[in-house]
């Protein structure tokens, strides 16, 4: 039986490549109309601070900088861990949500990080400080930059 369908295949060619062009067109018209919602949006409970402080030691900006947004971040609802490298010049803290934290919820949490980092924005002098748009991309990048006023 299995060799007599074979055989048939063999011989009709041409319906067996009409028959895979007709699978593969019929799958990518499929594959076009899938709703959209089976890919949600995504938003990694994760933050990343970045501060910039020329002519300082890695000691200044973790005494400083750094210190003050990892106890800021401790006080975020739904807050996990921070992880935080200082280097001369430059200072980074990467702050985890628990990763139970709803995904409606890590936006507000997150905005409410930006206003507290706004606020020890006070202590830098023309210092501007940029936002990646972290709702449109993996997490979400803060940051801080200026000379330091002790």
């Amino acid at each position: 039986m299995m060799r007599a369908f074979v055989g048939f295949l063999l011989r009709r060619r041409l319906l067996v490549l009409v028959l895979v062009v007709l699978i593969l067109i019929s799958g990518l018209i499929s594959y076009g109309t899938l709703p959209k919602q089976q890919y949600p949006t995504l938003t990694p409970p994760v933050a990343t601070v970045s501060v910039v402080w020329p002519g300082a030691s890695a000691e200044e900006i973790a005494r400083h900088c750094v210190k003050k947004i990892e106890k800021a971040a401790s006080e975020l609802d739904g807050f996990d861990e921070t992880i935080a490298s200082c280097f001369p010049n430059y200072g980074v803290v990467t702050v985890k949500l628990d990763a139970n934290t709803p995904t409606r919820q890590i936006k507000t949490i997150f905005e409410s990080l930006q206003l507290k980092i706004d606020d020890m924005r006070t202590g830098f002098s023309g210092g501007r400080h940029f936002r990646s748009g972290g709702h449109q991309r993996p997490g979400n990048r803060r940051a801080l930059r200026g000379s330091y006023q002790r």
